[in-house]
């Protein structure tokens, strides 16, 4: 290993030199241009060994450098008066010699007469934001290398930030359903709760080629199929101040039909489970006598219910209702939001599980037209009708009832469902 650049040139050139190998192949494999071979061949044999030690670039004369003399004038001007370069500029062009200000600021700090500051080096400490456990998870996919049995296939990871807990799926296809499929087994098997996904803008993730077909201007984005959740929550939050007041317009009847319902069956006290409470409305209807308990996604409704005095649960109903015990509340209400769940039969499940006397359900039934009065400006989350009879021998059934109606004259009918449940069962 060559130490010196001398070394280093003749290490290059000896081959040449010696005729062992030429130029031009030389300078395909050394990492120096063939330019400079050529030149140092010619140091070498102009001057020997001596040729290859690099010159210095240092220029031999400088014809405008400040003279000796202007300098010594600085100089010894600085150490009898200690001035600074402005004021050494003014009393030296007083004195018939004019010399620029940053000049004799150069002078003065090539001599070393300039102050020396100490500098406080200041070290950062830097911190790194601590997440929790489901905080934010990231997915991703990759191609799985090569072709088994002439099919291609694709590696679903999703990683979480905080423990580094992973989970991997293959699929033979990366489409917007198997990356909510491979969110459905996390879901599952992911011990703690999920609050964040974090993908990239790719259309497996966006649904941006795939969601076209049902629009005319393919150029509007459709929403996250996996922020659908996170849209809803938006929207209520905002829809939460004019709640009551659009309740109270539209003449609504379904907490009177639950009241009807209780007035029959004698029902008049007890713990009471309002999953979907929204603003807790119901207690201004029922009274005082029942202990409420509402869940809902949204927290600025929540907020509204605790006014009300609503003991709340923030979450989803398909996860919160599966936390629950077995007949863990009296009586168990469910009103206004069976349409925006795909899996009701599911959450009716839960909630026939956790009543421990009575069950009622509302089944609102909307057409478009009514779901944008209704809803205006909650755009791009489908809402579905379920049939009553999801639930199993009813006690009572109030068919085609008429929940509300708007000033337009538009009505919005459905059935509600009361079920006393058997408190023998296990």
């Amino acid at each position: 290993m060559a130490k010196t650049i001398q070394e280093e040139r003749w290490r290059w050139l000896k081959p040449i030199i010696n005729k062992e190998m030429k130029l031009v192949d030389v300078a395909k494999v050394c990492p120096h241009s063939e330019r400079s071979l050529k030149r140092w061949k010619r140091a070498y044999k102009d001057h020997g060994m001596k040729g290859l030690i690099p010159r210095s670039t240092q220029p031999k004369t400088s014809p405008k450098e400040t003279p000796i003399r202007i300098k010594e004038a600085v100089i010894s001007l600085r150490k009898r008066t200690g001035l600074c370069a402005l004021k050494l500029h003014w009393r030296l062009k007083k004195e018939g010699l004019v010399v620029p200000e940053r000049t004799i600021g150069k002078i003065l700090k090539d001599e070393g007469l300039v102050k020396k500051y100490r500098r406080k080096k200041i070290k950062y400490k830097y911190i790194k934001a601590k997440r929790l456990p489901g905080e934010l998870l990231e997915m991703d996919v990759k191609y799985v290398p090569g072709a088994i049995q002439g099919l291609k296939y694709y590696q679903y990871t999703i990683i979480d930030t905080a423990t580094r807990w992973r989970h991997l799926e293959v699929f033979d296809e990366q489409t917007t359903h198997h990356s909510i499929r491979m969110m459905e087994i996390v879901l599952k098997k992911f011990p703690y709760k999920v609050q964040g996904l974090k993908t990239d803008n790719h259309s497996t993730f966006t649904n941006y080629y795939v969601g076209t077909n049902k629009r005319s201007d393919v150029s509007v984005k459709t929403i996250h199929a996996l922020d659908k959740n996170q849209k809803a929550q938006e929207f209520f939050n905002d829809f939460a101040d004019k709640y009551d007041s659009m309740v109270n317009s539209v003449d609504y009847d379904l907490f009177n039909v639950v009241k009807r319902f209780y007035n029959k069956h004698n029902v008049q006290s007890g713990s009471l489970l309002d999953a979907g409470c929204g603003t807790g409305t119901l207690k201004e209807i029922l009274g005082d006598d029942f202990t409420f308990v509402g869940i809902d996604f949204s927290k600025k409704m929540l907020s509204l219910a605790e006014v009300r005095g609503y003991t709340t649960i923030l979450g989803y109903l398909e996860e919160e209702l599966g936390k629950l015990d077995s007949n863990s509340y009296d009586h168990v209400v469910c009103l206004g939001v069976l349409y925006f769940l795909e899996d009701a039969r599911g959450v009716i499940e839960d909630l026939e599980r956790i009543a421990k006397k009575t069950l009622t359900v509302g089944f609102e039934v909307y057409t478009e037209k009514q779901l944008d009065l209704v809803y205006d400006g909650y755009e791009g989350v489908r809402r579905y009708n379920h049939p009553y009879t999801l639930i199993s021998e009813p006690t009572e059934v109030v068919e085609n009832h008429l929940f509300w109606t708007y000033e337009d004259g538009e009505e919005i009918y459905g059935d509600v469902v009361f079920k006393e449940v058997d408190s023998k069962r296990g």
